[in-house]
């Protein structure tokens, strides 16, 4: 190495004598940037199987339980209809065709269900019989480096079976350039089987619509309103009593 003035220091030693040195770290090192990739493999792999399995891996204590519910119907009794989704990936509002609205798609089933059903091609949830529901819903708006207007809105839209609008529901928030949770809960009465419920937002600069259990839900359910009698219809005569008459 030579100094702006062409001062040549003295060397610790000629790149000759060095090379080994300099091979055998440069081994070492590529031994440990495998060992370490190795591990982050392994580390990605335990997350993601418990992030998907529900049950174990790094990140399984972060996953939501009723993922391992799905076939425990037993869990509904005493409910005339239930059904949870959430929504299965990340929306980026950029990439709205429609002046950034998007459709969320609640397509996933969250945990068992009974008396309506999701419906990928909606995507939503069906409802399989009329009556009084309650739909409850929520979404996450998440901001990103673009600016625009502060406002975000989450429509929670009932349609009947042929597709028409039949009861509309919106919700909506001022989350400025930071993030929000937007939603709520709302009674519908279903005029008829094949009524569905979907959700779409919008926002006025481009964000994410973060999805997963933990950020996006859709649910209805329904009480049991059957009729059932829990009284007699005719009453005994009453029996005379052993020591004189009683108050």
């Amino acid at each position: 190495m030579t100094s702006p003035d062409r001062f040549q220091p003295q060397q610790p030693g000629r790149l000759e004598d060095i090379k080994p040195k300099i091979e055998g770290l440069a081994g070492i090192m590529l031994s440990n940037v495998g060992l370490i990739a190795q591990n982050v493999f392994e580390a990605i792999n335990d997350a993601l199987a418990g992030l998907f399995a529900g049950q174990s891996g790094a990140l399984g204590q972060i996953s939501d339980g009723q993922l391992a519910l799905m076939n425990e119907l037993g869990l509904l009794a005493g409910l005339r209809g239930f059904c949870s989704a959430y929504q299965s990936v990340n929306v980026n509002a950029e990439w709205s065709l429609s002046g950034n609205n998007r459709v969320l798609p609640f397509d996933e089933p969250l945990t068992a269900w009974k008396g309506a059903h999701i419906d990928k091609s909606k995507p939503g949830i069906v409802f399989e019989e009329e009556g009084a529901w309650l739909v409850s819903c929520y979404a996450r708006a998440r901001e990103t480096a673009f600016t625009g207007a502060d406002e975000v809105g989450l429509f929670v839209d009932v349609f009947r079976p042929d597709g028409t609008l039949f009861s509309p529901m919106v919700f909506d928030a001022r989350p400025g350039g930071g993030y929000s949770t937007v939603g709520g809960t709302f009674p519908v009465l279903i005029p008829e089987p094949g009524c569905y419920v979907r959700v779409s937002c919008w926002t006025g600069r481009w964000r994410w619509w973060d999805g997963g259990p933990r950020y996006a839900r859709l649910s209805v359910v329904k009480q049991d309103n059957r009729v059932i009698a829990n009284v007699q219809p005719d009453v005994p005569d009453e029996v005379q009593p052993q020591n004189g008459d009683t108050k």
